[in-house]
C-alpha cells in the first residue's frame, strides 16, 4: 500500500498539495429513540487516528505489505447501536464461487453523490477476469465498470442470478443449491487500471481472501509518518 493519500499506481499525492492525512474519518449509522415507539436512523461520525507516536496504527497483507492496496485498523469501541455491520456479517450471503462474466456492484459515493441519507450508489459492474488467477502475482481481479471518484474502499459484491451452488458442492443439484438472486462478497474496489474516465473503464478489487489475510495476520503499516 502507498502512504495514505496516494495513488498506488504510481505512488503520487491525490491531494493538489501533497496533503498526506493523520486521521481517518468513519460515517456510521444507528438507531435513536423518536417519539413514543418511533426509532429514528440517525448518524454519527468518529475518527481514528492513523498514526501512534508517529508509528503507523494500520495493518498491511502479511505476504504483499504495500503492493496490496488494503489495509485494516482497530477502530475501537464505539458506543452507539449501530445499523452498520460488517459486510461477511450478512446472514443473506451465499458463499458461491464467483466466476468471470458475473454481475456485480460497487457500493460507495461516487463524486462524493450519495443515495439519499447518506446511503451508498449502487455502480453496476461485471467480472472481467478469472477470479481464481491472481493477476501480477497478487489477490486482485478486474471488473468492468465506470468507476469514478470517491469509491476507493467500497465494498464489492458478486451477484448470481438463477441458481448458486455453495462452494465445494457437486456438479449435481443438491438441496444446499440456491434458487433465485444471490450475493457473495467479493473484495474492495481501490481504483482504475488507468486515469482516462472514458478509456478500458476496468477497475481494481482486490479479493475477500486478502482482506481477510490483512485483518486476522497483517503487520504493522511499514511507512513511517511524513516519509515521501
Amino acid at each position: 500500500m502507498p502512504e495514505l493519500g496516494e495513488d498506488q499506481e504510481p505512488e503520487r499525492a491525490l491531494s493538489d498539495v501533497a496533503f498526506t492525512p493523520d486521521v481517518i474519518a468513519i460515517d456510521l449509522a444507528f438507531s435513536k429513540q423518536g417519539e413514543g415507539d418511533h426509532e429514528l436512523l440517525a448518524r454519527k461520525t468518529v475518527y481514528v487516528d492513523l498514526y501512534e507516536d508517529d508509528s503507523p496504527r494500520w495493518r498491511e497483507h502479511p505476504t504483499h505489505g504495500r503492493k496490496v492496496d488494503v489495509v485494516a485498523i482497530d477502530v475501537g469501541s464505539i458506543d452507539v447501536p449501530l445499523f452498520t455491520l460488517p459486510v461477511n456479517s450478512y446472514d443473506e450471503f451465499v458463499d458461491f464461487e464467483p466466476v468471470v462474466g458475473d454481475d456485480a456492484f460497487v457500493i460507495g459515493y461516487p463524486l462524493g453523490l450519495t443515495g439519499g441519507s447518506g446511503f451508498p450508489i449502487w455502480k453496476r459492474a461485471s467480472i472481467a477476469t478469472e477470479p481464481e488467477i491472481d493477476l501480477d502475482g497478487l489477490p486482485k481481479v478486474l471488473i468492468d465498470t465506470a468507476t469514478r471518484k470517491g469509491m476507493s474502499g467500497s465494498p464489492v459484491l458478486a451477484v448470481r442470478k438463477g441458481i448458486a451452488r455453495p462452494r465445494g458442492g457437486t456438479g449435481q443439484l443438491s438441496g444446499d443449491d440456491v434458487l433465485g438472486t444471490s450475493e457473495t462478497f467479493l473484495g474492495v474496489y481501490s481504483g482504475r487500471v488507468d486515469d482516462d474516465p472514458l478509456g478500458a473503464q476496468i477497475g481494481i478489487v482486490w479479493k475477500a481472501a486478502a482482506v481477510a489475510e490483512t485483518v486476522l495476520y497483517g503487520l504493522r503499516g511499514s511507512t513511517p509518518h511524513g516519509d515521501p
